[in-house]
């Protein structure tokens, strides 16, 4: 059978998880590419059903740990929220919030306070994974981690380190200085450089709103502020970009055992 309705309750179940209020209240959100689906399942992240179309199906077979629906080309193209889509778009279940991770003496945590750019955290997810971070915190005012783009943008990072939901952010970094945690915070008027810090021990990098930045109460729980040394007329970096100088000037610093190099 191939579903060709968007009244099919499947399809609307579906496309109702485009919306984060609808990801929250089924516990579910969507992969909407090949690649995406396959790091799931080498991975081992739940899949409840894939859905595609019949020439996706016969060129990836219907073998993926969870069952395959055919769906119609005709309705494919409003199933998913990218311009070009695959052939194929999944649900996979979003697993319980999981606890901070207790420190360690190469802890590395990176958390984000009012990120609002769905992009950006996409890249920051993949960024921290590819630097061996320890886990992403996502503060109150941060863009849904299970949303479409930033799916998308993690590459499948999303399914390799804990990204954590954090209520309330500050006593989280309180509890982590408290515990021997640096919490580092860019700032363009600090006085001390990237380049001058320590960054061999465990470690939270704290990244603000692309627009606005850290709020002085966000600078108030950190243990130190730095600035990227910037030579040139640029006033300042995408927060992305200053999160990877950032991850890894600490990866130069320590001593890295990696599976893969870049």
């Amino acid at each position: 059978m191939i579903l060709s309705s968007l009244q099919n309750p499947k399809i609307k179940q579906l496309r109702a998880l485009h919306a984060r209020k609808e990801r929250q209240k089924q516990g579910r959100f969507l992969l909407e590419t090949t690649t995406l689906l396959e790091e799931a399942r080498l991975w081992r992240w739940p899949l409840v059903e894939v859905f595609a179309t019949p020439d996706w199906a016969e060129r990836h077979g219907t073998d993926w740990n969870a069952p395959v629906t055919l769906v119609s080309e005709s309705i494919f193209g409003q199933l998913t929220t990218t311009e070009t889509a695959e052939g194929v778009v999944a649900i996979a279940a979003i697993p319980p919030n999981p606890e901070i991770p207790p420190l360690a003496s190469d802890s590395l945590i990176v958390a984000l306070d009012a990120l609002q750019d769905p992009g950006n955290l996409g890249t920051i997810i993949r960024t921290a994974d590819a630097a061996g971070a320890t886990a992403i915190l996502v503060g109150k005012g941060t863009v849904d981690p299970y949303s479409p783009k930033v799916v998308r943008s993690t590459m499948g990072s999303l399914f390799h380190l804990p990204v954590i939901a954090v209520a309330d952010l500050y006593p989280a970094l309180d509890a982590l200085a408290g515990a021997g945690a640096q919490v580092i915070a860019t700032s363009l008027g600090a006085e001390r450089s990237l380049y001058d810090l320590d960054l061999k021990g465990p470690l939270v990098w704290l990244i603000g709103n692309e627009a606005q930045g850290l709020s002085e109460a966000a600078f108030a729980h950190t243990t130190e502020q730095i600035r990227i040394p910037m030579p040139g007329h640029a006033e300042s970096l995408n927060a992305a970009i200053a999160t990877a100088v950032c991850l890894f000037e600490t990866v130069r610093q320590r001593p890295v055992s990696t599976p893969a190099e870049a």
